[in-house]
C-alpha cells in the first residue's frame, strides 16, 4: 500500500506524517488480528488433541469452533459436527442444537437445502430433550425459512408462528420480530391478507420498541403497500405519512426514495399522471444523498423505468427513448438477475410501443416464471401484454388464452379487494373493545410516551455535550502536541475504564437476570398482565438502560474517539443495537459475554451479527469491525 502526501508548509507536514504513522499502525493491527486469530485455533486445536475428558472437550470445542466462525475457518463444519455429536452424547441437546444450526446455514449457503432439512428435522427429534424454548424455535425459524425458498408457503407460515410463539415466551425479542416480519410475507404470499397485516403489524411494534429503526421502516414501507392494494388507502396514507416522517427525521434517504418510488408505482397503475413525475422528481432530489452505491444504482434503474412508463403514457415516445437507453446502461450495473418485475413490463410495454413486437415477447417469455410468482397486478399487466402481442403477431389462439387469463385474474383480484378490505374491517370492529380495555387498563403505555420523549430530549443534549467536549479535545490535543507521552498514558487509562466499566455491566447484567427470574416468580404466583404489557416488559429486559449505554459510549468515544463517524461517512447507518453490537467486539468481547452484557441469549447475538453481515454485504471470511473499518479506510 503506497500512501501519496503532499508537503505545502510545516503544520501540514506534521498532521500528514501523523495521518501516515496512524495508518500504518491501523495496517500492522489488522495483519496482527488476522495472524492472533490462526495462531489461536491452531492452539485450540493442538489442546483439543491433549484433552480427554469429554467435558472438557466440549468446552474447547466451543471456544474452537466460535474463533473457526468468525474466522470463517474451512474446517469449522468438521469441528462443529464432533461438537453437537459430543453434547448429545453428554446430553446437552440445548448446546448441541444451538450448534446445530451453524451446520445448517452452511448447507443452506451451498444451496443443499435435502441436507439443511434433514439435520433439521434430526435434531427436532430431540425437542422433549430441550430445556430452552429457544432451541425448537431457531430449528423451525431456519425450516420456516428453506420451505420459503422452495416456495411451500404453507409450511413455512405454520413453522414462522410456531417459531414466533416460542421466542415471545422465552423473551428472544429480536427473533420474535422476524419471525413475525416472515411470517406477514408468507401469508401476504399465500393472499391471506389479514393474518399477513396483523403479523407485519407486531414485527413493526417490537422493531420500534428495540428502537430498531431502519427495520421498522422497511415493515412499515409493507404495510403501506399491503393496505393500498387491498383498497384500504386511509389506512395506507396514514402509515404512509408515518413512515415518511419517521424517515426524514432519521434522515434515511433510501427509505424516502422508496416511497416515493412505490407512490409512483401506484399513481403509475392507477393512471394519476399528475403525480407521477411528482413523485420522480422528489425521488431525483434524494438520489445523491444515499451513500450505498449499490442501493442508489438500483433505485436510479428504477426511476429512469418509471419515467419511460410514464411518458409512454404521456404519448411522447422521443422522452420515452432517452429514459429507456439510460435504463437499460443501469441495469448493465445492478445485473438482469436483479431486474424487478414492474419493469420487465414496463420494458415490454415500450418495445411494443416502438413496433418491436418480437422483443417484447421476448422479454416477457424470459421472466415468465418471475412473473407467475408475482402480485396478482403485476401478472395482470404481463398477460394483458401477453394478449395484445399476439393478436398483433395474428396468434389468435395463444392471444385468446392470455386474454381469458387476464379476465379471470381481474375479476378475482376485484372480488379478493373487497373480502380483504372487508375482512379488515371486520375484525378491526371484533378487537376494538377489547383493545380500549386494554389502554385502560395500561397507563404505562401514555406515560412511556412520555419518558420517550424525555430520554430523546436528553440523548439530544448529551450528543450535543459529547460534541463539544470532542470539539474542545481536539483544540486541546494540537496545544499539547508535544506531551505525546502523557496522553499515550491518559489513553491507556480510558482503555483500563472502559474495560473495568464492561466488566461492572456484566456484573451487572448478571445481577439484573437474577432479579427478572425473581420478578417472573412473583409474575407466575401474580397472575399473567396483558398482551401489550407482556411487550412493554420484553424490551425493557433485553435492551440496557440509557444511562448504562451513554456511559458505556462515553468511555468507547474516549478510547475510539473516530470509530463510528468514519463508519457513517461511508454511508453506513448502523441502528443503535448494532452499534452497541460493534462496539463490545470492538473492545474484545466474545458471543457469550456480549450476550450477557445485552441481557439477550447467546443465539440473538449471533442472529445480530448475521442480520448486520447481510445488511452490510459484508464477506463472510472477515470480521465485521474488520469489514467496518477496513471501508472506512478506502
Amino acid at each position: 500500500m503506497f500512501i501519496f502526501v503532499r508537503f505545502y508548509d510545516s503544520k501540514k507536514w506534521q498532521i500528514n506524517t501523523l495521518r501516515l504513522s496512524y495508518s500504518l499502525i491501523f495496517i500492522l493491527f489488522i495483519q496482527y488480528g488476522s495472524v492472533y486469530a490462526q495462531t489461536k485455533i491452531d492452539s485450540l486445536i493442538v489442546r483439543l488433541e491433549q484433552t480427554s475428558s469429554k467435558a472438557d472437550r466440549l468446552s474447547v470445542l466451543d471456544t474452537l469452533t466460535k474463533q473457526m466462525i468468525r474466522a470463517n475457518d474451512s474446517k469449522q463444519l468438521e469441528y462443529l459436527n464432533e461438537y453437537v455429536e459430543l453434547a448429545k452424547e453428554l446430553d446437552e441437546y440445548d448446546l448441541a442444537a444451538s450448534k446445530s444450526r451453524f451446520i445448517i446455514q452452511q448447507y443452506i449457503y451451498r444451496g443443499d437445502t435435502d441436507r439443511a432439512l434433514s439435520i433439521i428435522e434430526e435434531m427436532l427429534g430431540y425437542r422433549k430433550r430441550y430445556k430452552k424454548e429457544s432451541s425448537k424455535a431457531h430449528l423451525l425459524l431456519k425450516r420456516g425459512g428453506v420451505y420459503f425458498s422452495l416456495v411451500d408457503y404453507r409450511k413455512a407460515a405454520t413453522d414462522y408462528a410456531e417459531a414466533a410463539s416460542l421466542f415471545m415466551k422465552s423473551k428472544d425479542s429480536i427473533f420474535a420480530a422476524d419471525a413475525h416480519f416472515f411470517s406477514g410475507q408468507t401469508h401476504s404470499n399465500l393472499g391471506e391478507f389479514v393474518d399477513a397485516i396483523t403479523n407485519f403489524e407486531k414485527a413493526y411494534l417490537l422493531y420500534g420498541l428495540l428502537n430498531d429503526t431502519d427495520y421498522m421502516l422497511h415493515v412499515g414501507n409493507e404495510l403501506h403497500l399491503i393496505y393500498r392494494r387491498n383498497g384500504l388507502d386511509k389506512e395506507a396514507d396514514k402509515k404512509l405519512e408515518e413512515v415518511l416522517k419517521e424517515s426524514k427525521e432519521k434522515k434515511f434517504f433510501s427509505s424516502i426514495v422508496n416511497i416515493h418510488l412505490n407512490m409512483a408505482s401506484d399513481d403509475l397503475y392507477n393512471n394519476r399522471l399528475e403525480g407521477v413525475k411528482i413523485r420522480l422528481d422528489s425521488a431525483k432530489v434524494d438520489i445523491p444523498k444515499i451513500k450505498n452505491p449499490h442501493i442508489k444504482t438500483r433505485y436510479e434503474y428504477q426511476i429512469e423505468a418509471f419515467y419511460v412508463s410514464y411518458y409512454l403514457k404521456k404519448g411522447d415516445l422521443d422522452a420515452a427513448g432517452r429514459h429507456f437507453e439510460t435504463m437499460l446502461e443501469n441495469e448493465k450495473k445492478i445485473g438482469i438477475k436483479n431486474i424487478v418485475i414492474e419493469v420487465i413490463n414496463i420494458k415490454a410495454l415500450y418495445y411494443k410501443e416502438t413496433g418491436n413486437i418480437t422483443e417484447a415477447l421476448k422479454t416477457l417469455e424470459t421472466f415468465k416464471e418471475q412473473t407467475k410468482a408475482s402480485n396478482n397486478h403485476h401478472r395482470l399487466i404481463a398477460e394483458k401484454l401477453f394478449a395484445d402481442l399476439y393478436r398483433e403477431e395474428g396468434e389468435f389462439k395463444k392471444a385468446d388464452e392470455h386474454l381469458q387469463i387476464y379476465t379471470r385474474l381481474k375479476d378475482s383480484l376485484n372480488r379478493v379487494t373487497t373480502q380483504n378490505a372487508y375482512a379488515f374491517h371486520q375484525s378491526r370492529f371484533e378487537t376494538a373493545r377489547k383493545e380500549e380495555t386494554i389502554l385502560e387498563q395500561n397507563g404505562e403505555i401514555s406515560q412511556l410516551k412520555k419518558d420517550q420523549k424525555v430520554v430523546k430530549a436528553r440523548r439530544n443534549a448529551l450528543l450535543v455535550v459529547l460534541f463539544l467536549v470532542i470539539l474542545v479535545g481536539f483544540g486541546l490535543w494540537w496545544r499539547v502536541n508535544n506531551k505525546r507521552k502523557e496522553l499515550r498514558s491518559q489513553l491507556n487509562q480510558n482503555i483500563k475504564d472502559l474495560k473495568t466499566f464492561a466488566q461492572q455491566l456484566l456484573q451487572k447484567s448478571k445481577e439484573h437476570e437474577a432479579l427478572n427470574n425473581e420478578l417472573l416468580h412473583l409474575k407466575q404466583e401474580a397472575g399473567e398482565k396483558e398482551s401489550i404489557n407482556k411487550l412493554m416488559d420484553l424490551a425493557s429486559s433485553k435492551i440496557l438502560t440509557t444511562d448504562d449505554w451513554y456511559k458505556f459510549k462515553q468511555k468507547f468515544t474516549m478510547v475510539y474517539p473516530l470509530f463510528f463517524s468514519r463508519i457513517k461517512s461511508q454511508g453506513y447507518q448502523l441502528t443503535k443495537s448494532e452499534e452497541r453490537l460493534v462496539s463490545l467486539e470492538k473492545i474484545g468481547l466474545n458471543s457469550n459475554e456480549i450476550a450477557n452484557m445485552l441481557g439477550i441469549s447467546f443465539d440473538s447475538v449471533v442472529m445480530s451479527r448475521y442480520r448486520l453481515r447481510k445488511k452490510l454485504n459484508a464477506p463472510k471470511d472477515i470480521p465485521i469491525v474488520d469489514f467496518l473499518e477496513g471501508v472506512s479506510k478506502v
